[in-house]
């Protein structure tokens, strides 16, 4: 992880910088975490530690999983107004940067798991 000195900076920067994490999840081999954001999600690598790469997709992501080191995602928003409602689960092709698919239940979603078959 790479501490950067922030002494320069001014309030506004310093407040945009930071992220609410709204999850963690690992991946199944526990390689990767995803934290989902208020603004979207971020993706690291846990050997050697380091940020891979983060989205701001202008929504409040409440649970994301990653399928193993894919660029496959599931996403559950969350927050005033979601993009993503909390009863649906939506897949999402990260590499594309597009919605794949999307999965509707009557009640909202309080965990899920992706699995490789």
């Amino acid at each position: 992880m790479c501490i950067r000195d922030r002494s320069t900076w001014g309030n506004k920067q310093l407040m945009e910088s930071r992220k609410k994490a709204l999850c963690i999840n690992f991946n199944q081999d526990n390689s990767c975490f995803a934290v989902g954001t208020e603004k979207g999600f971020t993706i690291y690598n846990t050997q050697p530690f380091q940020e891979t790469y983060s989205r701001d997709i202008g929504t409040g992501v409440r649970i994301v999983e990653m399928l193993y080191r894919s660029n496959f995602l599931a996403l559950v928003g969350t927050g005033e107004n979601p993009k993503f409602p909390s009863n649906k689960v939506m897949l999402r092709d990260d590499e594309k940067q597009r919605l794949i698919g999307e999965l509707a239940f009557k009640s909202a979603v309080l965990a899920l798991s992706l699995i490789h078959i």
